[in-house]
C-alpha cells in the first residue's frame, strides 16, 4: 500500500503582536530558570500549570533540553545542576494560545501553499 503525504505551509498573522489582550492573563518566560523548569515538570506530572492562562509564552522543553529536565524530574540532579546545563541553550520560542476568543479577536488568516 502506498502511503503519499501532503505537506502545507499555513501563514496566519498575530495581529497585534506587542499587545496582549488586557482581558486575558499571559504567562511569560522569558529564560530557562527555576520558574520555567516548575511550570514544565508540573505540566510533565499531569498538574496542568496553564490553567487559567489565555497565552503561554516562552521556551519549549525540546530535544535541546528534555535531558536535563528529565534527569530533574527522576531525581539524579538537583534544580542547580538542571539549571547550569539549561543555561548552555536559547530558549526555542514558542506562543501558545489556550483561548478560542483571542484566536477570533487577534489572528488573522492570510494564505495557504502546497509544499
Amino acid at each position: 500500500m502506498e502511503c503519499i503525504i501532503e505537506c502545507w505551509l499555513v501563514a496566519v498573522v498575530f495581529l497585534h503582536p506587542l499587545l496582549h489582550p488586557q482581558d486575558s492573563k499571559v504567562k511569560r518566560f522569558d529564560a530557562y530558570d527555576k520558574e520555567w523548569l516548575d511550570f514544565i515538570v508540573d505540566s510533565r506530572k499531569g498538574k496542568q500549570p496553564w490553567s487559567g492562562y489565555g497565552i503561554i509564552e516562552g521556551g519549549v522543553a525540546d530535544d535541546r533540553v528534555i535531558d536535563a529536565v528529565e534527569a530533574y524530574i527522576n531525581g539524579y540532579a538537583d534544580v542547580e545542576h538542571t539549571l547550569r546545563q539549561l543555561v548552555y541553550h536559547k530558549p526555542n520560542y514558542q506562543i501558545c494560545i489556550l483561548s478560542q476568543e483571542i484566536v477570533d479577536k487577534y489572528l488573522q488568516f492570510k494564505s495557504y501553499e502546497r509544499i
